[in-house]
């Protein structure tokens, strides 16, 4: 996920000027391009396979049987 001016910028669809103006921010400041990169990497921390993994299993093995609903 991109936190805008955090760990990336998020520019509207077809803002062809606006695209180029955080393009060009970014381009020109290599402390801005340390910072935003340091952050994208903390962030998708959360998203490796091995944690989504784990918490989907634990999610699914969480669940309790769904009661027969076929003996009413």
């Amino acid at each position: 996920m991109i936190a805008d001016g955090i760990n990336g910028f998020l520019v509207p669809l077809f803002n062809q000027e606006m695209f180029a103006e955080k393009l060009s921010l970014l381009m020109n400041d290599q402390q801005l391009q340390k910072q935003m990169g340091e952050s994208a990497i903390l962030s998708i921390r959360k998203y490796s396979p091995e944690l989504v993994g784990k918490q989907y299993m634990d999610f699914l093995f969480s669940k309790k049987p769904a009661e027969d609903d076929s003996k009413c």
